[in-house]
């Protein structure tokens, strides 16, 4: 509850640009959240944001988990194309990390 909390409070656009990397943090600790109660479209989503806000933050290493996580999500959702376009952004955006190599491995099964 206190993640949900801050990371509302963050994503306030009077604060976005100052907290985006807590903004990015919180939406990576309720993704996974989400990700464990098998609520894969709203934990796509956040990992989405996460990677939004750790973009925005520069931080290559969280943006490319979250986009990894958001086509984890959709994939394990059944959502095989919304996988692949997330995978896709991965790849291009992040080509050289761990995450873009994992995520070729899963969209290609």
């Amino acid at each position: 509850e206190l993640a949900e909390t801050l990371y509302a409070e963050q994503c306030k656009k009077a604060n976005i640009e100052a907290e985006c990397l807590y903004a990015a943090q919180n939406a990576v600790i309720l993704a996974e959240s989400e990700r464990n109660k098998k609520q894969y479209e709203s934990s796509a989503q956040l990992f989405l944001s996460a990677a939004k806000y750790g973009r925005m933050a520069g931080n290559t290493a969280l943006a490319s988990r979250s986009l990894y996580g958001a086509a984890e999500a959709f994939y394990t959702d059944g959502k095989k194309g919304d996988a692949e376009s997330v995978a896709k952004n991965l790849m291009e955006l992040y080509g050289d990390t761990e995450y873009a190599k994992s995520v070729r491995q899963f969209i290609n099964r």
